[in-house]
């Protein structure tokens, strides 16, 4: 997992970021899909995305967090 992915995941599953801003992003979009992909996240809804087991033991892999 890249510090990129990590962060996006972490942007996209704080409450107090603003809901409809993130997945408007291309960018943004893209990143969390690749999670997605990846096993890392699955979305909650539209606007936000939680972390998986996977995730959070890539995360720690790659020590991110």
């Amino acid at each position: 997992m890249t510090k990129q992915i990590f962060d996006a995941i972490q942007r996209a599953t704080k409450f107090s970021y603003p809901v409809d801003a993130w997945y408007n992003e291309d960018e943004m979009n893209q990143i969390i899909g690749e999670a997605v992909k990846n096993g890392w996240a699955f979305r909650a809804s539209r606007s936000q995305c939680e972390w998986t087991e996977k995730g959070i033991e890539a995360a720690k892999k790659s020590n991110l967090c």
